[in-house]
């Protein structure tokens, strides 16, 4: 039962410490390549790893060099695991927006467009209207009113020109959706609503930014460093487990002494029956049970060959509580 114990903790322990691994990986293999970050990655680990289990050994000395080593070590892998974490989140999100941003750019542009189509016609009018006071004065020059008239429709044309040139330089930066929505009515183009994600992300980022009040992006950001500490926190538990839950366990467990003297006949006569192994467990079968319940195995307790065994040692008047004699001395 130890056993199978120690296996579950350990391969519970490795899980851990590959994840730790790989974040640490990408990251030196990001900026150093990838013969460096193996060599970081393996190396990084395994001084983790030792430190721990020298904070483990006994002795203050062992403690004193391993502890302060072992902080500056994780400290370091988790400085790499949360830094690509959020690397990785920065990249998803950008390729998540993307579509969308592409979409948002297209719906600007073709507003921009419409408008200043619309603008167009409106300058070419004005222009035209400037040309019949042009006539108008060239006629008559001295005519006030075609003058006047003539001054405000510069003044227009002006002003259209410096509206339309404005807008299509304006690029919105907040709140683009309504800015988008709000155009478009004012041009009556007609966008449909554009989607970011499947149905499932949506949800999950509205009941997010609902509940907690953050974007998407900043939830995860804080679920990393999350994972990360949990990680670290995982595999210093494992590793104390593993160093003293099993040491601890061990030296709780009954002592098992050598087998007794029995009669040199009586064990030549064994020999010839049983073999040495089935002798060693009838033994130590009956210590067990003596050292545990005070008293010897019953015979549904034990095998066949045990209870023969058994029926021969009472048939030749030997005190099978003599088994557990040195045990006891």
């Amino acid at each position: 039962m130890v056993a199978s114990k120690k296996i579950l903790l350990m391969t519970l322990l490795i899980g851990l410490t590959l994840i730790s691994l790989m974040a640490g990986f990408n990251f030196y293999e990001t900026l150093f390549g990838l013969s460096t970050a193996i060599i970081c990655s393996i190396v990084f680990e395994s001084l983790r790893l030792g430190c721990l289990w020298g904070i483990a050994l006994p002795g203050w000395s062992s403690k004193g060099v391993a502890l302060p080593l072992y902080i500056l070590v994780a400290g370091s892998c988790s400085f790499a695991a949360i830094t690509q974490f959020h690397a990785e989140i920065i990249e998803q999100y950008a390729k998540e927006r993307k579509p969308y941003e592409q979409e948002t750019s297209r719906r600007i542009a073709e507003i921009k467009k419409a408008y200043a189509e619309q603008v167009n016609v409106k300058i070419a009018d004005l222009e035209d209207r400037m040309n019949i006071c042009n006539r108008k004065l060239a006629s008559n020059p001295k005519y006030s009113y075609w003058n006047n008239r003539l001054d405000q429709l510069k003044d227009q044309h002006a002003n259209a020109i410096a509206a339309r040139d404005s807008f299509l330089l304006y690029i919105p930066v907040e709140k683009v959706d309504q800015w988008i929505a709000a155009q478009a009515a004012n041009l009556g183009l007609d966008f449909q609503s554009i989607s970011i994600g499947s149905q499932n992300s949506v949800s999950i980022t509205t009941a997010i930014q609902e509940l907690w009040g953050l974007s998407t992006i900043d939830a995860k950001k804080i679920v990393s460093v999350i994972i990360v500490t949990t990680t670290e926190a995982g595999i210093v538990m494992l590793s104390f487990v593993l160093a003293y839950g099993f040491v601890g366990a061990k030296s709780q467990q009954p002592h098992q002494s050598q087998p007794a003297d029995i009669p040199i006949e009586i064990t030549q006569e064994l020999i010839t029956k049983f073999s040495h192994d089935e002798i060693n467990q009838f033994i130590q079968k009956c210590q067990t049970s003596i050292h545990k319940y005070g008293r010897l195995p019953y015979a549904r307790e034990l095998g066949k060959k045990q209870r023969l065994m058994r029926q021969y040692l009472i048939d030749q008047n030997m005190d099978l509580n003599e088994l557990v004699k040195n045990d006891e001395q």
